[in-house]
């Protein structure tokens, strides 16, 4: 019983590497379900991309084959020494700050072997869109109020009372 899955397990498997093929009688249920799960994934990817790169000082890339976004946060120096004050990576203290504040956990990117100087955090796209939405407007209130305590990082420009992160080769659109 140990070596192998029970036999509910093994017959979830076998459905998920055999799935009904056209013709089969259950296969318009499931590929409704499919492109419906797909499409939901999709809309949440673009739905995390644009929004978060309209949060000052973070810059998400598209969201393409996975379930999770990997975005770049700009640090305040005074924050960095902060987080180096209580022996945390700078990311790390971060991600620890939003989960006091926020209760939602996410994973410094110190733990993938970012490049050096920067910071990260990896975050899933999986939850319902109102509270990806819900976590998107409390990052967007986090990073305000971090740069209101700390200082706004060289790099972050305000534009008609929304910040940009700005880096060369990058657009906003």
């Amino acid at each position: 019983m140990g070596l192998c899955s029970n036999t509910l397990g093994q017959l979830m498997m076998a459905s998920v590497v055999s799935p009904p093929q056209p013709g089969d009688a259950s296969f318009a249920a499931f590929d409704a379900q499919r492109t419906s799960i797909l499409d939901n994934l999709k809309k949440r990817a673009k739905l995390v991309h644009l929004k978060m790169n309209h949060i000052p000082g973070v810059k998400c890339m598209p969201v393409e084959a996975a379930m999770y976004a990997f975005p770049e946060i700009q640090l305040p120096e005074k924050f960095i020494a902060e987080a180096k004050s209580q022996q945390k990576a700078p990311d790390t203290y971060y991600v620890i700050q939003l989960l006091q504040e926020l209760g939602v956990i996410l994973v410094p990117g110190s733990g993938f072997g970012q490049k050096e100087g920067t910071y990260h955090f990896r975050m899933t796209i999986l939850p319902q869109d109102e509270d990806l939405e819900a976590f998107i407007e409390g990052l967007a209130k986090f990073q305000k109020n971090l740069y209101a305590k700390y200082g706004t990082p060289a790099g972050v420009y305000e534009v008609c009372g929304n910040f940009f992160y700005y880096t060369k080769g990058y657009s906003l659109d």
